[in-house]
């Protein structure tokens, strides 16, 4: 019974994968948000690392959308690191800054996609779905 409120069915029946969708940028990450949901994912948000494990830690997601950068604290390869440890997330780094860099520093991490900001939204729901199957 739990499990029946932890995961909402969709009317196919299908179990909606959650999405966990660290941004530190309020609009990017609210439209983002909004998006997915239209499209049937469960997304929860953070806006910092500390907040992306907190929620990770009470909803275990499906999948990981982190920005590399986050400003002060941790950035999303530590997080990513953390979720790949700890629950086997996939993970799908999001980056206005050079890829070249990010893959480097992400060489140790099963990272499924890289997408270059800004995202075309359509792009990221489809990479989702093809990741978590």
């Amino acid at each position: 019974m739990e499990q029946d409120k932890k995961q909402k069915k969709q009317p196919s029946g299908e179990v909606r994968p959650f999405v966990l969708l660290l941004e530190d940028e309020p609009s990017a990450r609210e439209a983002s948000k909004l998006y997915l949901d239209r499209m049937g994912y469960r997304v929860f948000t953070a806006a910092n690392a500390e907040e992306a494990l907190r929620q990770a830690a009470s909803q275990n997601p499906d999948i990981a959308v982190c920005d590399w950068r986050l400003g002060n604290g941790p950035d999303g390869v530590d997080v990513a690191r953390e979720l790949q440890q700890r629950y086997q997330t996939p993970v799908v780094f999001v980056t206005a800054h050079p890829i070249d860099e990010l893959r480097e520093v992400t060489a140790d991490l099963d990272v499924s996609t890289y997408m270059r900001k800004p995202i075309s939204l359509p792009a990221l729901a489809e990479t989702i779905a093809d990741v978590t199957g």
